[in-house]
């Protein structure tokens, strides 16, 4: 629901819209296979895989990431 609510946006051309959410699941593929869980339930690297494929959603020419993994496990 995140990555839909992200691309909501995007609605009006659906195949828009599901190429970007397909897109997001291509490139963090354990998403995927997380996509029914509750955000609240995913590892802390996956709610950054998250959060970082809620971005990459909206085609972003520059991406500034301080400390990505600040609060993950080595």
């Amino acid at each position: 629901e995140n990555l839909e609510m992200t691309a909501f946006v995007y609605r009006g051309d659906r195949p828009d819209y599901e190429r970007r959410i397909d897109r997001a699941y291509d490139l963090f593929a354990s998403l995927s296979e997380k996509r029914g869980d509750l955000a609240s339930t995913l590892s802390g690297g996956q709610q950054q895989m998250l959060a970082l494929a809620m971005v990459l959603i909206h085609d972003p020419e520059v991406l500034a990431i301080d400390e990505l993994s600040l609060g993950l496990a080595p």
